[in-house]
C-alpha cells in the first residue's frame, strides 16, 4: 500500500508479529457516532499463522463520564477505551441551570498519549456551595486540536439542619474562622461573649440565605482566655466555646 506524504503512521513490532496503523483526526465516526479527537485504523497485521488485512476505526473513545457528590465535593470520573495522541483533559464547570452561562476552566488532568488499554481518570472539585453544577471534558491532542464531551450534572444539597461548627483553628491567635449552616433563609445573629456573659463582638446581624456560611473573627484586641460564640436564627440558638492563646 503506498504511503502518502504527511500521513502519520505507527508500526508496532515484536518477534513474529507486526501491525501498521494510520492515524486520523476526526470529530465523528461513520454512522454518526461521536469521536473523541482522534482514531487509528489497522491497515495490515502479520502473524506466523497467516496475515489479515483489517479495516475499522478505534477512537480515543470516552467509555464513561460521571459526577458523584460527597458532602461539599463533586468527584468527576471518566474512562477511555483507547487513546491516540492524547495530551490532556481540561475540566470545565458551569454553575446553575442557565444554559446561556459560560463554562469556566477548573483544572487539568494529563492524558496517556497513545494506548490501546483502558484508562481511568478522576478529578475532585472541592468545597462547593449548595447548588447545581454542570461539567464537561475538553480533550486536547498534542497538536492542540480538541474535542468536548457531553456534559454531566451534579447537585450540592442545601443543608436541612441548623448547625454551628467548631471554630478553626482552635486554639487560635489572633483570628479564627466560624462556620454555620441554615436550612432556610433566616435573620441571623452571631455574637461573641466572655465567660461572664458580656457581649464582646457582634459578627452577624442580618438575613442570610439557606446554605453554609463562614465568618472570620479577629481577636487581636482581646486578652487570652475562653470565649463563647452564639448563633441564633429562626427561634433556634447554638453555642460553642473557643480558646484564644497569645
Amino acid at each position: 500500500m503506498p504511503i502518502k506524504k504527511n500521513e502519520l503512521w505507527l508500526v508496532y513490532t515484536r518477534e513474529g508479529h507486526y501491525a501498521c496503523m494510520q492515524i486520523t483526526y476526526v470529530d465523528s465516526l461513520p454512522g454518526g457516532q461521536p469521536g473523541f479527537g482522534t482514531y487509528f485504523k489497522f491497515i495490515y497485521k502479520y502473524q506466523p499463522n497467516g496475515s489479515n488485512n483489517l479495516s475499522g476505526a478505534v477512537p480515543v473513545e470516552l467509555k464513561s463520564f460521571s459526577a458523584v457528590t460527597l458532602g461539599k465535593d463533586i468527584t468527576l470520573n471518566w474512562s477511555t477505551a483507547t487513546e491516540v495522541n492524547n495530551h490532556r483533559f481540561e475540566l470545565e464547570r458551569r454553575s446553575g441551570s442557565d444554559q446561556a452561562s459560560e463554562f469556566e476552566f477548573i483544572g487539568t488532568v494529563s492524558g496517556n498519549g497513545t494506548t490501546t488499554q483502558p484508562v481511568d481518570y478522576s478529578f475532585t472539585d472541592r468545597n462547593l456551595s449548595a447548588g447545581k453544577y454542570v461539567y464537561r471534558l475538553k480533550q486536547v491532542d498534542h497538536d492542540g486540536s480538541f474535542t468536548y464531551s457531553n456534559a454531566v450534572e451534579a447537585v450540592i444539597l442545601t443543608p436541612d439542619l441548623f448547625e454551628l461548627a467548631q471554630n478553626y483553628p482552635n486554639p487560635f491567635n489572633p483570628s479564627t474562622n466560624i462556620r454555620f449552616s441554615l436550612g432556610a433563609e433566616s435573620k441571623v445573629s452571631l455574637k461573641v461573649y466572655d465567660l461572664l456573659g458580656n457581649e464582646i463582638a457582634g459578627l452577624v446581624n442580618e438575613v442570610k440565605q439557606a446554605g453554609e456560611h463562614s465568618i472570620n473573627f479577629d481577636a487581636a484586641g482581646l486578652p487570652s482566655g475562653y470565649y463563647i460564640y452564639r448563633l441564633t436564627a429562626a427561634g433556634n440558638s447554638l453555642s460553642r466555646s473557643m480558646l484564644l492563646i497569645k
